[in-house]
């Protein structure tokens, strides 16, 4: 063997193992970078434990998104709801807003919603600490035509929200994966007050020229699978300021359950 194929062997024997073992460590770091931001990232609003440990990774954290203020129905009121997410959950919002051509509360994130007077003056904002709002109904105020005449219906007159303000699943992130319940407010933003406490709202809607709330709703149980979670309705009287459970058709469908299953 001349010395230059010696010398090859050697080279070749040390250079390419610490090219190999270099590659290795970066692809490991980069990997390891990756999944932190991974989980630095959100869907939802960062809190707890894993708040502290974003701010001491030094990732970005999260930013506002918002759209333009909207008017309330029967209101001088105007409001925006207010989104807390990172640049890159923005963007996938966006591009599942252009795919759909649509979206919910839940997709955007709101965690509190701002209040301005008919000057589009800031009056204040909903919540004062932080939340996931998964869902705000507030009928809008369309802008008349010229000479098109519309009677306002002045039974219209609050706001509902779904509230969560606890990280009921300890996923470190405040979203609509967590315990929500329902809550109204006047036509500007002012008198929260809960409707619902310990219930899994399915849905609802307005009765008797708004003056009660439908509900319907199962048990809050985590411990049970929600298909086997029994279905059950209500209602919350605005002016008695009470919710009120339909004991009659609960018992009715609760027993004719029983029935079926025995």
């Amino acid at each position: 063997m001349t010395k230059f194929v010696k010398n090859l062997v050697i080279f070749n024997g040390i250079f390419i193992p610490t090219v190999i073992a270099s590659l290795l460590i970066t692809g490991w770091v980069k990997s390891s970078k990756n999944r932190s931001y991974e989980e630095s990232r959100s869907k939802g609003l960062i809190v707890g434990e894993k708040l502290i440990k974003a701010v001491e990774a030094k990732f970005a954290l999260q930013g506002l998104e918002y759209n333009t203020p909207d008017r309330i129905y029967n209101s001088e009121t105007y409001y925006i709801p207010v989104s807390i997410m990172t640049y890159e959950e923005a963007q996938e919002m966006y591009d599942a807003i252009s795919s759909a051509n649509n979206y919910g509360f839940g997709l955007m994130r709101v965690a509190n919603v701002l209040f301005m007077d008919s000057n589009m003056e800031n009056t204040h904002w909903l919540l004062q600490k932080k939340a996931a709002i998964s869902q705000v109904e507030i009928r809008e105020h369309r802008e008349l035509k010229y000479e098109e005449k519309i009677e306002i219906d002045t039974n219209y007159k609050r706001l509902l929200y779904e509230i969560g303000f606890e990280d009921s699943n300890n996923d470190g992130l405040l979203n609509q994966e967590d315990h929500c319940d329902l809550y109204f407010s006047d036509l500007n933003g002012y008198h929260l007050t809960q409707i619902t406490k310990g219930i899994d709202i399915k849905s609802y809607h307005y009765a008797n020229n708004y003056s009660r709330l439908k509900l319907k709703y199962t048990a809050r149980n985590d411990s049970i699978k929600e298909e086997h979670k029994i279905v059950m309705f209500g209602y919350y009287d605005f002016e008695l300021e009470k919710f009120i459970e339909s004991t009659e058709i609960n018992n009715t469908l609760s027993n004719y359950l029983n029935e079926i299953r025995k």
